[in-house]
């Protein structure tokens, strides 16, 4: 598999995603003096657990500190950026050692943020351990802690120096977190054309059989250049392009808000792309059979997900502070047809009408 060397030049910053089967071994190639700089690995309690003799193993021969964050999404939060932060002054760690964190989400969110902000900035290597940060959070790189009832209420902009993809970290997924993490490639499909969209959902299957092989590391590699596409054209965020990203964003931040997060970010990110799609509908917006081939995949591919009663008014308030907003109308980006989205400010009656049919088809009609 072919590496890929990103350069967003009006910003002056380049780095590698390097896909590889020995982490240390790509360590010790990519940073020529890596004896002489002191690391700090962030690891995910799960991860660690899991994968506990094979880290020792290849951090051994680093000069190397470590730090275990407990997973889930309770814990992206400023006491852990802060945790981290301690961590590298403790350990007199300087902007010319590294960070290196492990796994993807929750982690990466929180040690991304606590490196933007510690001497200003300190060099980062990301390892992602999941399909989804593989995906998605392996490109530069918004980072977001959740404050208050805010989801990513706080957060930077900032880059990673070297991001390694291993797929071997894919092996201990089970199913049902291979389906957690699937939503968010199929949504990076939806956003490039029909064609993409038909390959990936073929590929739901595969993935279940086989997570950790050469092929995946193309599935990998062609969500990566996906989303780098878009944001190589508007890495800040500064006249929109990007946005298209957030494509199901809206709705499914505020279900995950409400629900605790009890239900994990992939599925809901399903939901997402099926209320996004039933505002975009019901708005005339969505041809009608690009709505009804998404809808069914991925109501299908659901269906065993049960939904409790759900209170449209909390959910819209936590929409209303998603951080895109500008005014008390909340905006989303709607899918035309397969690559075709906008993004469209839609008002409390919009959203009440799409939410009363999610309603009735999610979580009535699944109960």
């Amino acid at each position: 598999m072919q590496n890929i060397k990103v350069d967003i030049e009006q910003w002056n910053i380049q780095w590698e995603i390097v896909f590889t089967k020995n982490i240390f071994q790509s360590i010790k190639e990519e940073i020529k003096d890596y004896q002489s700089k002191t690391f700090l690995f962030a690891i995910d309690s799960r991860v660690f657990e899991l994968y506990e003799d094979y880290i020792m193993e290849w951090i051994s021969d680093l000069n190397v500190y470590t730090i275990i964050i407990p997973h889930w999404e309770e814990n992206k939060n400023m006491d852990n950026v802060f945790k981290i932060i301690d961590k590298l002054m403790e350990k007199s760690l300087t902007r010319k050692d590294y960070v290196v964190a492990l796994w993807g989400g929750v982690i990466w969110d929180i040690t991304w943020f606590a490196s933007s902000l510690f001497k200003r900035w300190t060099k980062l290597i990301q390892v992602p351990t999941t399909l989804l940060s593989m995906f998605d959070s392996s490109v530069w790189g918004k980072t977001g802690v959740d404050y208050m009832w805010v989801k990513n209420g706080i957060g930077t902009f900032y880059s990673a120096d070297l991001v390694l993809v291993d797929n071997k970290f894919l092996k201990t997924l089970e199913d049902k977190e291979i389906l957690w993490w699937f939503f968010e490639g199929l949504k990076h499909s939806i956003l490039q054309s029909k064609e993409e969209f038909d390959g990936f959902v073929q590929i739901l299957e595969y993935l279940w059989q086989s997570p950790y092989n050469e092929k995946i590391d193309e599935i990998i590699c062609q969500n990566i250049q996906c989303k780098l596409n878009v944001v190589q054209s508007d890495p800040m965020e500064t006249i929109g392009k990007r946005r298209i990203l957030n494509y199901g964003h809206t709705f499914w931040h505020a279900l995950e808000t409400y629900l605790n997060f009890q239900l994990w970010h992939g599925i809901c990110v399903g939901f997402g792309i099926i209320y996004a799609n039933l505002l975009a509908y019901n708005l005339w917006f969505l041809d009608k059979n690009t709505y009804q081939e998404i809808d069914t995949f991925v109501k299908n591919t659901l269906k065993d997900i049960k939904i409790k009663e759900l209170d449209f008014q909390e959910i819209y308030s936590y929409m209303l502070n998603d951080k895109k907003n500008e005014d008390q109308e909340v905006n989303f980006i709607l899918l035309k047809e397969f690559w075709n989205v906008f993004e469209y400010k839609a008002n409390r009656e919009d959203l009440k009408n799409a939410f009363d049919l999610f309603v009735k088809q999610v979580v009535n009609d699944w109960n």
